[in-house]
């Protein structure tokens, strides 16, 4: 009943049921659906940072597009994979979902920040944060990968 679609309204689930997959098809499908999230956030950065100029040439316009697009496909793409992979796995483990996997995948997911960012600093605010919500996603029985 929960499932049935209601007249005028969209049933749009960004997170997909599992029924037995491992850890690594769970990863592999959230690096691909959270990367093509991640691309279309690049061309939303590449679209709204441009400036628009007579002179500008055409190749490296979109040589930096493509960068932005691929540089957020591929971030938001290993943090979601690190995320679920290291959920999943923990799960498997345990036999079942606790705060405390989903606070050690958001912490690991979230060091992965540090990699774009470049600094240790955004790699330990990354872990708490996503540490924090992965935690509050879990006490209110849901998952945010």
């Amino acid at each position: 009943m929960a499932n049935q679609k209601t007249p005028g309204t969209l049933n749009f689930h960004l997170r997909k049921e599992y029924h037995g997959e491992g850890a690594a098809t769970q990863a592999a499908d959230s690096f691909v659906r959270w990367g093509l999230i991640g691309a279309g956030a690049g061309a939303v950065q590449s679209a709204w940072t441009t400036k628009a100029e007579v002179d500008l040439k055409t190749l490296p316009i979109l040589a930096k597009t493509a960068g932005n697009i691929g540089r957020l496909a591929l971030t938001f793409g290993a943090v979601a994979a690190v995320h679920r992979g290291t959920d999943v796995a923990l799960r498997d483990e345990h036999g079942h979902r606790t705060f405390k996997s989903s606070a050690t995948a958001g912490a690991v997911s979230g060091a992965l920040l540090a990699i774009p960012f470049g600094s240790l600093r955004s790699g330990l605010l990354g872990s708490a944060a996503l540490a924090a919500v992965s935690v509050a996603a879990y006490l209110n029985n849901n998952e945010i990968f």
